[in-house]
């Protein structure tokens, strides 16, 4: 009886069983009715409701961001994608009309643009051809191709030859890179008040370091932070409160005595009880419409605070976005990522940052001024200490608009430092007075004594406004920062490959692979199974004649003892299982011994 399962290059497992798949129809049919249980299920909670509206709310913005058109969903069999075809729908969508006949202007006929992503992969001659049919319709089609080139234009002419390139007017431009893409994203959408839930510091450094090193891809960070909005949410009713300030009292309504008690269990819960009187205490933990009258309030005033808190976060970046070496960062984002994680305040780069703008000009100081004052003006809140940051600020600019640079410079004490100089007798004691000197403050100008003065004012207002979430109650409703979703996240391929190697039943579900320990090795398991429990019990230097052997006798341990003599199918089995280790990167070809590989990976 054979082996229902052939072992193939590069870890790929080919299954012998006569499976096979499911028509699309029943499989669409599954999805869409397992999707509706689901549904069922889930929209009576509240928590749900509360993240299917914020998400469907972001989606909208997301899709208002990208200029694109809408699509066309028309479902075309492939033996129907022809030209003549293409004209028809064209022709019908686009009619060409005579100016006599019609007092309308005649409609714009659109372009059929053609991407291309891929341009360096994508096989030379399908597209020459390509290119030399579309050609001879440009009399009735209008066609622009956009070619993905990813090194350089030198490969467009390498692949297209001149009689296929002299039918193409070629134009350079480059897209925007998908950090800059990220960054709007972040700016527009998630990063602002609108949005009221936050990632933490350390859930939003993991998602940005995996698009930065991994993969780029913009559509990959979203879904990492509607994942973490579903894992938020789904730890209760309490999380359906990250909703809009419009929302919570009919959500505060709708609150069971559970809902309440889930609420109880927040860690920042216990700080407001303990801040409380002792009546108010009591009442907190026992009299659950005293908590929803104290919910509302805070949560109110957490909203408020969210929404100063990005307010002066922007008025922080346009102040230190373009500081000689960016001491807080180049983008916003990583503004916030420093602000939500600690204090920004209080650390050494927001120092650094101040003692850098003490040295910039008038000019300079007066546009970052004018921008933060039209920032807080725009944002329309009439709180006392909004107003009078704007009044102030406002002040600040009309001094600096009106000032005259020009040094004071006073005779007298040019006189006093020449005498200083002159009482000196010795060279020693010169060195010390011009040390001393180095040391004594210079007098201020009007200008430096006002700037000094604006520079104060505003980190006494970053001071007051920028204070992390985590001091307030209730942050754990709307800033998630579990970093336990990490491994849902970058997923652990190794252990993966481990488990995989180690154990194939798991995956490949058999009876004949199943292991009466994890030690043991069967015959019957893939051949790259067996060489890789195998070369665990190996050093760093494998010789593959001793590992062959090895293999040899758990494959066919009744044909052992002639040794010499190697069926060519065993050992083409081996070499094969040999090289899908070296593909997963556990072994590779040594170059101290020819007949050795050298292993490449260690248990902890």
């Amino acid at each position: 009886m054979s082996d229902p399962t052939v072992s193939v290059s590069k870890g790929v497992f080919v299954f012998k069983n006569g499976f096979k798949p499911g028509s699309t129809k029943s499989k669409n049919k599954n999805k869409q009715s397992s999707t509706k249980t689901y549904n069922s299920i889930l929209e009576n909670k509240l928590w749900y409701k509360s993240y299917s509206k914020l998400w469907n709310k972001i989606e909208k913005k997301i899709q208002d961001s990208s200029d694109s058109d809408e699509k066309i969903n028309t479902r075309i069999k492939k033996s129907q994608c022809t030209f003549s075809l293409l004209q028809g729908w064209y022709e019908a969508s686009y009619p060409i009309e005579s100016p006599k006949r019609t007092k309308k202007p005649p409609k714009k006929r659109k372009i059929l643009v053609v991407v291309i992503p891929d341009f360096e992969s994508f096989n030379d001659k399908i597209l020459q051809d390509f290119v030399l049919i579309i050609s001879s319709y440009l009399n009735v089609l209008p066609f622009a191709l956009v070619f993905g080139v990813a090194t350089s234009t030198s490969a467009l002419h390498k692949s297209l030859p001149h009689h296929v390139s002299s039918r193409i007017s070629v134009k350079v431009f480059q897209s925007q890179t998908s950090v800059v893409y990220l960054n709007n994203i972040l700016e527009n959408i998630f990063l602002t008040a609108d949005c009221p839930f936050h990632l933490g510091g350390r859930i939003f450094s993991l998602f940005i370091d995996q698009f930065l090193f991994y993969d780029l891809s913009v559509k990959g960070f979203i879904r990492n932070v509607k994942y973490a909005m579903l894992e938020h949410y789904s730890y209760g009713n309490a999380m359906a409160l990250c909703t809009d300030q419009k929302h919570l009292k009919s959500l505060l309504n709708e609150f069971t005595h559970d809902d309440f008690e889930n609420v109880r269990h927040l860690i920042s819960f216990r700080s407001l009880v303990e801040n409380e009187q002792p009546d108010n205490r009591i009442k907190l933990l026992t009299n659950d419409d005293f908590l929803k009258d104290v919910l509302h309030q805070e949560i109110t005033t957490f909203l408020e605070y969210l929404r100063t808190f990005h307010l002066f976060l922007k008025c922080l970046y346009v102040l230190v976005q373009d500081l000689p070496n960016n001491p807080l960062g180049k983008q916003f984002r990583e503004l916030y990522r420093t602000s939500v994680n600690e204090l920004i305040t209080s650390t050494d780069e927001f120092r650094q940052s101040f003692r850098l703008l003490g040295f910039q000009s008038k000019d300079e100081l007066l546009i970052k001024l004018t921008w933060i004052a039209h920032l807080i003006g725009s944002e329309g809140n009439d709180s006392v200490g909004i107003k009078k940051v704007i009044k102030t600020l406002n002040a600040f600019v009309k001094q600096i608009e009106n000032f005259n640079l020009k040094m004071e410079e006073s005779g007298d004490e040019e006189n006093d430092d020449v005498v200083v100089v002159t009482k000196a007798k010795s060279r020693q004691e010169l060195k010390e007075k011009l040390l001393k000197m180095t040391h004594e403050s210079k007098p201020l100008n009007k200008y430096e004594k006002m700037r000094k003065e604006l520079l104060t004012f505003l980190t006494q207002t970053f001071e007051k406004y920028l204070n992390t979430p985590k001091e307030l109650p209730f942050h754990e409703i709307f800033i998630f920062n579990d970093i336990s979703i990490r491994q849902h996240i970058e997923g652990i391929q190794m252990a993966s490959l481990h488990e995989a190697l180690v154990n194939p039943q798991a995956y490949l579900q058999c009876q004949c692979c199943t292991l009466p320990n994890n030690s043991s090795i069967l015959k019957t398991m893939p051949d790259v199974c067996i060489l890789y429990k195998l070369h665990l019990e190996c050093g760093k230097l494998i010789n593959l004649y001793d590992l062959l052997q090895s293999f040899l006798v758990i494959v066919e341990p009744e044909n052992n003892e002639d040794c010499k003599a190697i069926k060519p199918e065993l050992q083409a089995r081996f070499t094969q299982a040999v090289a899908e280790l070296e593909y997963l990167g556990f072994v590779k070809s040594s170059k101290r011994k020819a007949d050795h590989v050298t292993r490449l990976t260690w248990s902890a």
